[in-house]
């Protein structure tokens, strides 16, 4: 997006992830924990739910659950080169499966 005087957008940020230019959307679940969506920058179609909401596990509010596994295997490394989020701060298990937990950037 282009900055004016008059319209102060925030520009969009990018990632590339599984080899596609994504647009990153943060937003929030329902319980208010923040969310991370990718859509192909191209065409707009969803991409990937970068993060997973865990209810049970206590986060901060500048805190996100990273799906980096399955479909989504390199997504926290995509994020985290983009600057979109930290490193991992720490990991929750849910099940068998670690979760890493990252601070909003972006």
């Amino acid at each position: 997006m282009k900055e004016t005087a008059g319209n102060m957008s925030k520009q969009l940020k990018t990632v590339i992830f599984s080899d596609e230019e994504c647009v990153v959307k943060i937003f929030a679940y329902r319980n208010k924990r923040k969310a991370i969506q990718l859509t192909v920058k191209e065409t707009g179609e969803p991409m990937a739910m970068a993060s997973v909401n865990i209810p049970e596990i206590e986060m901060s509010e500048d805190e996100v659950a990273i799906k980096d596994y399955a479909e989504n295997k390199g997504v926290l490394m995509a994020l985290v080169a983009a600057n979109v989020i930290s490193a991992p701060v720490r990991f929750a298990t849910n099940g068998i499966i670690r979760i890493p937990i990252c601070k909003i950037v972006a």
